[in-house]
């Protein structure tokens, strides 16, 4: 199980490596007026376009600055970063695959 990230183009193709995080997706439902996270998940895949990624960017900095696990502080740089090398870039987009295993 976990959430892998990737950043892809128009074609779904990958644009770097994939990220996979397992750590810090328990504190996606509880960031204040998130609009993006909310819909990301193990059991289901979520996409975020050049004008999403902004309000995801500002969302990934508020739980950066809540965490205090190293673990934690280490795989939430690695997605900022992932987001940072997306940002401004046309028919980019961050897309995160929930890996959950149906019963």
């Amino acid at each position: 199980m976990g959430i892998f990230v990737t950043i892809e183009d128009a074609g779904g193709e990958q644009l770097g490596n994939v990220l996979d995080i397992g750590k810090i997706q328990r504190h996606f439902k509880a960031v204040e007026g998130g609009l993006c996270l909310r819909f990301v998940s193990e059991d289901d895949d979520a996409a975020f376009n050049q004008r999403q990624l902004p309000f995801l960017v500002k969302e990934l900095e508020e739980i950066d600055a809540k965490v205090t696990k190293a673990e934690e502080k280490d795989e939430i740089a690695q997605l900022l970063k992932l987001c940072s090398k997306a940002a401004g870039k046309k028919n980019v987009t961050v897309k995160f695959y929930g890996e959950m295993v149906p019963d």
